[in-house]
């Protein structure tokens, strides 16, 4: 009888131990930097990454990428 209380003893700490919400958390990621050929490429992934990166356009506005 002692055996087996030892043994839902070990088996509930365990199953306290793993589900306890107290893992650290990871780092915040650092912001990324994207860089794209066309404006209209950054506007694109600008709207896909949102506030986790930062996006530059190589072209500014108004270039037409086919006379550089």
């Amino acid at each position: 009888m002692r055996t087996i209380t030892l043994i839902l003893l070990a088996l509930s700490v365990l199953l306290w131990v793993g589900c306890t919400n107290e893992a650290k958390k990871p780092p915040p990621l650092a912001v990324l930097h994207i860089v794209t050929t066309t404006g209209m490429l950054a506007d694109a992934v600008q709207h896909v990454v949102g506030e986790y990166a930062t996006v530059e356009a190589l072209m500014g506005p108004g270039v037409d990428p086919h006379l550089q």
